[in-house]
């Protein structure tokens, strides 16, 4: 309902967008997809639609960092999200930034990994990997809320309630996500991750240092 009020909707098509400018010393490259925001997470229900989706970004950074690695993506840096912002769009980025002028380059391997992943779904070890982080990600939470300081606990609570999620003692989180990985497996992500980067609903955004700001967006 509020995203109808604001005016976000899903694209329709495929769109492009970008700009030069000299004084740039590098490339800052985005593939994104802003869709009208969900329900905030109240449910076990909810929660596991937050896991996997949150698992499913991370598989994508698992094997952008491994073909980073293996000199198949010229990138320096890695931003790869998906969250609901501010109760009023749903946006989903997979961003990198590059040096010089080989944003073009950098930009059609980019598109090219997603496309493999669309086509093929993610590695066996990516998938495991991802896993991996999605739970030490909140296990190092429920460690640490005990020596937490008392008012980032309340900002923690204050962003929560603000954003209009049920709070959920940490251990219980941690029990429940523990049992919705169960069900990541490679299968799950790939439906997860064209769920939220539909092909022909994605913008490409890049800011480049200078010199032709053509750009071909293929798939």
């Amino acid at each position: 309902r509020v995203a109808l009020r604001r005016g976000i909707g899903v694209a329709d098509r495929r769109r492009a967008v970008v700009g030069t400018d000299p004084e740039l010393a590098g490339a800052q490259l985005a593939v994104l997809r802003i869709a009208p925001v969900r329900e905030p997470v109240r449910t076990v229900g909810g929660l596991r639609r937050h896991v996997l989706e949150q698992t499913a970004m991370l598989a994508m950074e698992v094997r952008l960092r491994s073909a980073m690695s293996e000199g198949r993506f010229e990138a320096g840096d890695l931003r790869v999200y998906a969250a609901d912002l501010f109760r009023a769009m749903q946006y989903t980025q997979i961003a990198a930034v590059t040096e010089g002028d080989s944003w073009r380059a950098a930009l059609g391997q980019l598109c090219a990994e997603i496309a493999r992943v669309r086509e093929h779904g993610f590695l066996p070890g990516e998938v495991r990997e991802a896993r991996r982080r999605m739970e030490t990600r909140l296990e190092r939470f429920v460690d640490g809320r005990h020596s937490m300081p008392s008012a980032e606990l309340i900002r923690w609570l204050g962003y929560t309630d603000a954003q209009g999620h049920a709070w959920v003692d940490p251990d219980r989180e941690l029990a429940l996500t523990r049992r919705i990985l169960l069900e990541a497996d490679g299968a799950r992500l790939l439906e997860v991750f064209r769920g939220l980067v539909p092909e022909g609903e994605e913008a490409v955004l890049v800011s480049a240092p200078a010199g032709d700001a053509s750009c071909a967006i293929t798939r």
